[in-house]
């Protein structure tokens, strides 16, 4: 199996942080949650996710605004 791109992350007290993995060649909904040891093989693409993800924050923290336009709590 060949990741395609990370979708998202997701951290958790007893797994710690997962990534939804999109398969290339299979279909969103067979993207599953794998752990980060899982995606040594492809660095580029985990390198990717998280620029996007700091990309996000920082964005995110310059405007004081979160998702759909809604103010940031502070």
């Amino acid at each position: 199996y060949e990741v395609e791109a990370i979708r998202a992350e997701r951290r958790g007290r007893k797994r710690g942080v997962e990534y939804l993995v999109k398969w290339q060649g299979w279909p969103e909904e067979d993207s599953t949650w794998e752990p980060v040891g899982a995606l040594d093989s492809c660095p580029d693409v985990l390198r990717a996710w998280q620029q996007r993800s700091d990309a996000k924050v920082t964005r995110k923290a310059s405007t004081g605004f979160g998702p759909a336009g809604k103010r940031a709590r502070r």
